[in-house]
């Protein structure tokens, strides 16, 4: 079984979104922003899908934990 992630996105287990990227630093004020912890985002596609191909179901909405960055206020 393939699992395209074109799929994953349209069954709404991935949402595309921006993330604490390098950018939000390299312009004046830096900017605040929300960690979405990518690593923790990918760890948990691969267990859903690890799941999907073993014919385990997972939920349909998963709540991660984020954090917001503060940086520079203007």
């Amino acid at each position: 079984m393939i699992i395209n992630p074109s799929y994953l996105l349209s069954e709404g287990y991935i949402r595309p979104s921006a993330d604490n990227s390098s950018a939000s630093t390299s312009i004046t004020p830096e900017l605040t922003t929300v960690d979405q912890h990518m690593d923790q985002c990918g760890w948990t596609m691969a267990d859903v899908v690890i799941k999907a191909i073993n014919g385990v179901s997972s939920p349909r909405v998963m709540h991660l934990n984020t954090d917001l960055v503060v940086r520079e206020l203007a």
